[in-house]
């Protein structure tokens, strides 16, 4: 299968991370790491919610992300992780060509791992409101009711409607974190991930929705620092000069002597 005109643009965005992630990593010696696990749930928007004005169906999933706890605004941060979504079509589909019966349900997997950018406001501060962006590897199973992997059913969806499950995504995320302490923190984050496939749910040509599928994610991280890490306030502190004194040598005083009505002198 080809690959999309656009991954030459995508993998040029994720070789410009890298750079700059090597270069942040590079900045200073040995700096702490962070680790991140999050609770996160997501709601898929497609072509089943096009008509859809109601609150969208959130699923639970879990988020893994490894950072540089540096005190500087600027950083790179890896994630890991797995979610889903289950969807009914909210609307008949359009009418499909004789002897195609695309599916109304879904119930789809994923798995992801991406590079993002992460600029922090206030890094001197506990509470710290936070942006990012960036870029990675997305990969999805949808299924039917029955639990069948629906990619490989030909009669779900027009003859020429092939697609890959291996694809980009481009998550932007925004969110705030509070230190509560100089190794633990809390954090609370929303992210919008654009994925590079509109067959999230296995509906394209016969769908209603323009455009790829995408994914909205709520999560709730809890932060651990590993290695020593000062807290703002000590970064600020100001380092005073060690005075080492030297030692003085103990003035011992002289004798004083007289003479002795015996003609001796003796010491007073």
């Amino acid at each position: 299968m080809k690959l999309s005109a656009g991954f030459p643009h995508f993998a040029l965005l994720i070789s410009c991370l890298s750079i700059v992630g090597y270069g942040e990593l590079c900045a200073q010696d040995a700096p702490p790491v962070r680790l991140g696990i999050g609770y996160t749930g997501t709601a898929y928007r497609g072509d089943f919610t096009a008509e859809s004005g109601a609150i969208w169906r959130a699923e639970p999933g879990i988020n893994f992300s490894v950072d540089v706890d540096k005190q500087k605004p600027l950083r790179l941060q890896l994630n890991i992780g797995t979610g889903g979504f289950t969807e009914q079509a909210d609307s008949p589909l359009p009418l499909a060509p004789e002897g195609i019966n695309p599916n109304t349900f879904v119930r789809t997997t994923f798995f992801y791992t991406d590079l993002k950018l992460v600029y922090r406001f206030f890094v001197q501060q506990p509470v710290r409101p936070y942006l990012g962006v960036g870029a990675g590897l997305f990969s999805f199973q949808p299924r039917d009711e029955a639990g069948n992997f629906l990619g490989e059913n030909i009669f779900s969806r027009l003859p020429e409607e092939e697609y890959l499950t291996l694809i980009g995504s481009i998550p932007v995320s925004a969110g705030v974190e509070w230190k509560i302490s100089s190794s633990v923190g809390l954090g609370l984050e929303y992210t919008y991930r654009m994925t590079g496939s509109d067959y999230l749910d296995n509906i394209s040509q016969l769908g209603t929705a323009s455009g790829n599928d995408k994914l909205h994610s709520l999560q709730l991280k809890l932060l651990v620092s590993l290695g020593q890490n000062s807290s703002p306030n000590e970064m600020n502190r100001p380092t005073l000069p060690i005075i080492i004194d030297e030692p003085v040598a103990e003035e011992v005083p002289s004798p004083v002597y007289y003479r002795h009505k015996d003609g001796r002198l003796r010491e007073r």
